[in-house]
């Protein structure tokens, strides 16, 4: 998802929906760690994730991929978890939103950036087949976004922050106005 109090200042993009959607939309939580992979993503729904998400009969939006990407991993095993992810919440009668992954060219891992591109859209289409066999009730196809989707995306200043990998406030109003057409 997003980090709680983006690094740049701006609103998360839950809050940016809220102001697209106006009074209807009642609230959010933000489970979203910094630098979490989808096995940390994983050991956090079972113990806060579920409980929070079946008391309030929230929507929940299961984002989360690019720092496994970043540490070597591939499509196939992004695949296993997020089915996972979204298995265990329906399961457990929780309404999932599923979203592709944007790129990144994050100079810590410039290295490998060719490889983790191909990753990142291997899953992509994986996901795009595959939302609604892993029990997803929507996918956000931030990847299909020309603003924001395509590889050098990342570089523009209009909607990436200098990392070339975290949204700023342009990306996250992008993808509140994805999420909205999904609601």
């Amino acid at each position: 998802m997003t980090t709680p109090k983006p690094k740049d200042g701006g609103t998360e993009w839950p809050i940016l929906l809220r102001q697209q959607v106006g009074p209807g939309y009642v609230g959010w939580q933000n489970f979203a760690v910094a630098g979490q992979t989808l096995a940390q993503m994983l050991e956090d729904q079972q113990i806060q994730v579920i409980p929070a998400c079946t008391k309030n009969r929230a929507i929940l939006m299961v984002w989360g991929g690019i720092n496994d990407l970043h540490h070597g991993s591939n499509a196939d095993a992004l695949a296993t978890m997020i089915k996972a992810y979204h298995q265990r919440a329906n399961s457990n009668y929780i309404t999932t939103f599923a979203f592709t992954l944007t790129a990144s060219q994050y100079a810590k891992y410039a290295p490998t950036e060719n490889q983790r591109e191909s990753e990142r859209l291997k899953f992509n289409r994986w996901l795009r087949t595959n939302w609604q066999k892993i029990g997803a009730d929507a996918l956000v196809d931030l990847a299909a976004d020309k603003r924001i989707g395509n590889f050098d995306s990342v570089a523009n200043r209009k909607y990436f922050q200098a990392d070339k990998l975290h949204m700023n406030q342009g990306g996250r109003a992008v993808v509140a106005e994805l999420v909205k057409a999904q609601l």
